[in-house]
């Protein structure tokens, strides 16, 4: 996390907003957090997860998480460490459902890819602790 910042002190206006800076990448993002835009919601959380295909959970993790699919049996997960390597994969699934044991990885972030038995692909951010 780079700085809390007020919004608008402008029309003093004192809600505040999360700026993270992305080091490595370049990358910026804003997250603001007032009465209108909780910084974390957990019913949003889980229902933008389950519009995307599937939900990884918990995220932050510390040992294991579980994928769940929405709807689609999954087929293959591959997970792959920040530069792209693939760290981990499983094969011929066939399952709504799956927990990955992950005591081995580092913490630090990774993406975990889904391909579902339609053949379709799906990716997300996971982040170990």
């Amino acid at each position: 996390m780079d700085a809390w910042y007020p919004i608008d002190t402008a029309n003093f206006n004192f809600d505040y907003s999360i700026y993270l800076r992305d080091t490595v990448n370049g990358l910026f993002f804003d997250f603001p957090c007032d009465s209108v835009n909780n910084l974390f919601d957990s019913t949003a959380f889980l229902k933008e997860n389950l519009k995307s295909g599937f939900l990884v959970y918990p995220n932050p993790f510390e040992n294991s998480f579980t994928l769940q699919s929405k709807n689609q049996p999954i087929s293959e997960i591959y997970v792959y460490d920040i530069s792209g390597r693939c760290i981990f994969q499983r094969n011929e699934l066939n399952t709504i459902a799956t927990s990955i044991d992950a005591n081995e990885f580092a913490n630090g972030f990774y993406l975990v890819e889904v391909i579902f038995t339609d053949n379709t692909r799906l990716t997300k951010k996971i982040i170990k602790r």
